[in-house]
């Protein structure tokens, strides 16, 4: 009777484990992986440098990456740490650069986040930690899709705070789309500026994209 029960405990055991390894923590928060998404990738790296994130050669850890490993903490995703390009499912020269939330970036020996809007988020090095500038600031030379995160096709995501329409696989700028009857208007980085009804009633942007 007691050899079943401690056999029993030891299934239990076994069981959570296999279950707790399963998860990862993005931004403090264990997440399964098959949630990952772009939007969700650049969420996790922009928390880490709004939190300060030191940079340490091969680190994968929370509050501690390097360039990699700040991908790969998100999910586990990225394919081949080594080598991320290789495991990904398409990839093209920077100046074809996708408007796509969460696109991997790549130079020689280097990768990063491409998060939208122009900008990027790296774990860089020692003295820089994890930084968020211009995806121009650095010499990039191809991005592409990370492996295990799926990315939006057609409709809205909600990214730092702002509303963006996905169309054919990009977020949509500078123009307007009328969806279930509200037009919107999106600006230059490609977040909603402002949304009208049928009657020319402004109306909330969240409110009514989360609806669409």
């Amino acid at each position: 009777m007691k050899k079943n029960a401690k056999r029993f405990i030891v299934i239990i055991l076994i069981a959570a484990v296999i279950v707790s390894s399963s998860l990862v923590f993005s931004g403090g928060v264990g997440v399964d992986a098959a949630t990952a998404t772009g939007v969700g990738l650049s969420e996790h790296c922009l928390n880490a440098y709004y939190e300060g994130w030191s940079y340490i050669y091969g680190a994968m850890s929370y509050g501690a990456v390097d360039c990699s490993g700040l991908i790969m903490l998100y999910n586990g995703v990225g394919g081949i740490r080594t080598d991320m390009m290789a495991a990904s499912p398409e990839t093209g020269s920077i100046g074809s650069l996708p408007r796509i939330h969460g696109l991997g970036l790549y130079q020689p020996g280097h990768v990063g986040v491409y998060v939208g809007s122009g900008m990027a988020v790296d774990a860089r090095d020692e003295y820089s930690g994890v930084c968020y500038d211009s995806v121009y600031s650095k010499s990039w030379t191809n991005w592409f899709k990370v492996a295990g995160v799926s990315y939006p096709d057609t409709g809205f995501v909600s990214f730092n705070g702002s509303m963006f329409y996905y169309e054919d696989g990009q977020y949509v700028v500078d123009t307007t789309r009328t969806v279930d009857g509200v037009t919107y208007s999106f600006g230059s980085s490609g977040a909603a500026v402002s949304a009208y009804d049928s009657n020319g009633n402004s109306v909330d942007i969240g409110s009514s994209a989360g609806n669409s």
